[in-house]
């Protein structure tokens, strides 16, 4: 959900819908559209990217999680599927492709090939004063990769001479008054869960220490939320740790 000037704006499942009063939603008039990528994307996937994206373990055909995260930006609303209709039932954005709308009713395709480069898959986005960052990684590689735009429209990855440590499997990401948090799987460490720290989205510090007692590849992968200076990291099975950024 996105709340911009007098508009609210939020997506549920492949629909997206506006409010100009937070109570009463309508239907956009004309929504993110599958039908307007075909030919887009990557339309003969090679065998990496297929196996990062259509494995059955992270798509589910009963799942239409087709339309992604939503932001309000200075210039109207920008809002992420996957770059091709084949994925828009999948557990993440397989090479994220940008919609925009300037009053949250009429959406258009910026364009069919993806800011995030070819066979990048995109977990979660989250947006603090104005910045977004994004955390995925690349099929066939096995370092994570964060993204970062102050539009929505325009990236660019977070270079690793500017992660102070190694991030393999991003999947949460989180922002607050205290700066960014990202959960990752070690997979040096069997897939336990650790943190990436940031006070502006563009130098990254690895947390040394893990959670204990949450696996990562499991269902019901953690997620974080971010106060003024705690984190909150909660799992599926209602556990939840709070724990006290510092620096």
């Amino acid at each position: 959900m996105a709340f911009g000037d007098g508009v609210t704006v939020m997506t549920a499942l492949s629909r997206t819908f506006f409010s100009t009063d937070g109570r009463t939603f309508a239907p956009a008039l004309r929504g993110p559209d599958p039908e307007l990528l075909e030919g887009a994307g990557s339309t003969a996937p090679t065998d990496s990217y297929a196996s990062a994206c259509n494995l059955p373990w992270l798509s589910d055909g009963n799942r239409q999680d087709s339309i992604g995260p939503v932001f309000a930006t200075e210039a109207g609303f920008v809002a992420f599927t996957a770059g091709h209709p084949r994925d828009w039932d999948g557990s993440f954005l397989c090479e994220p492709v940008i919609w925009i709308s300037n009053d949250g009713s009429t959406w258009e395709l910026v364009s069919g090939d993806s800011p995030f480069g070819e066979t990048a898959y995109v977990h979660d986005m989250a947006e603090y004063d104005g910045r977004i960052i994004a955390v995925g990684g690349r099929s066939g590689g096995s370092e994570g990769v964060l993204w970062v735009s102050d539009d929505g429209l325009t990236w660019t990855e977070v270079p690793p001479e500017h992660i102070n440590g190694t991030v393999s499997y991003p999947w949460a990401i989180s922002a607050g008054e205290a700066g960014w948090v990202a959960l990752f799987a070690d997979l040096e460490t069997s897939g336990e869960v650790r943190a990436v720290y940031s006070l502006d989205g563009l130098e990254w510090v690895v947390d040394d220490n893990v959670f204990p007692d949450f696996p990562f590849f499991t269902p019901g992968t953690p997620d974080v939320a971010v106060g003024k200076d705690r984190i909150l990291v909660t799992y599926f099975d209602d556990d939840a740790l709070i724990g006290e950024i510092t620096r």
